[in-house]
Formats: C-alpha cells, structure tokens, sequence
C-alpha cells in the first residue's frame, strides 16, 4: 500500500483571524510539527511509500520532510498548480493499479486509524469532525470521490483551526 498525502490546501490561524501567520501543518505538538507526526503515523501502519502533493509551502515541507530516509520510507514529491486538484491527477496516474488500495491523508488532520482498517476501503472521519473533508480514505483510485465508502468515526487530532489545535494539544 502507498500513503498519497494532499498537503496543498494549508490553512494559517491569520487566515482564520487569528494573528499568527505560521501555517498550521507547522504547529507543534509534543515538540514537533504536526506535519511530521503525519508522516511517523503512517510508517508506523507499515507504509513505506509517499507521495506527496504540494502547492503553497512546498519549499518549507520539502525541506522538514526530506526524502524520507530518516524514517525508512520513500517520500516522492508533486507540484500542483494552486487549485489543482489531487484525485485528478491520481486518476489518470499509471502509478497506480485500479484494483490497488491506497491511503489518502491531509496536512490538516491525523485520524487514528489502525491497521485493520487497510484492509477494506472506507472513509476515516475524526469523532467531534462536522464534515468529511479533512477525513482520510482508503480506496482505490477509482473509488476516491465515492460517497458511497462506509464512513467510520475515530478519535483524531486537528489542526485546522485555533480550537481543534488545543484540543488536540490537551488530548496528546
């Protein structure tokens, strides 16, 4: 299984009317950007393979995360163009069987998902989450715009705003 992580829609609290200007996938948490926690998380699911879609920050991200060797996986790079959108260019990619699962992560949440869960495909939505945009998915890449994926609620960390990110600060 390969992680395809959609780090390019990146929120800063300024954007919400907050006075920090620091994006929040930067933020951090037990001494580390949350971002980072992202990727640890997942190798921890045995993924070994990243590919990583970047717009704004691509520079900053590129530079934290590196080529992945570090945490013994494989990190590959994509620029997209601001409004560019991941699933496009998944579904047209050759890189990916159709019958392969893949796992479909953000920059702005870390839903706790478990082994088990990569399995099956499915849709992994943070418990106190209101919708399913910052949900991760397993699926295959002619699955990922399905509403049909059953949608599991699951303890989750966020940082997709002030309130989420001390909420999650208090839960670590």
């Amino acid at each position: 299984m390969k992680a395809v992580c959609d780090f390019t829609a990146i929120k800063t609290l300024s954007d919400q009317g907050e006075m920090f200007p620091v994006p929040t996938c930067f933020l951090p948490m037990m001494g580390k950007p949350f971002i980072q926690h992202i990727v640890e998380y997942v190798e921890r699911l045995q993924i070994q393979e990243f590919a990583v879609y970047l717009s704004q920050y691509a520079d900053e991200i590129e530079h934290l995360l590196g080529d992945g060797e570090r945490w013994g996986v494989k990190i590959t790079y994509h620029l997209l163009k601001r409004n560019g959108k991941v699933e496009q260019r998944i579904s047209k990619s050759k890189e990916y069987a159709d019958d392969e699962l893949i796992l479909f992560c953000n920059a702005m949440s870390l839903v706790l998902i478990e082994p088990s869960h990569l399995g099956q495909p499915g849709i992994f939505v943070g418990e106190a989450q209101e919708d399913a945009s910052m949900a991760w998915r397993v699926c295959t890449k002619t699955q990922m715009l399905s509403s049909e994926l059953p949608e599991v609620r699951l303890p989750h960390l966020s940082v997709e705003d002030g309130p989420a990110y001390q909420k999650s600060v208090q839960y670590m």
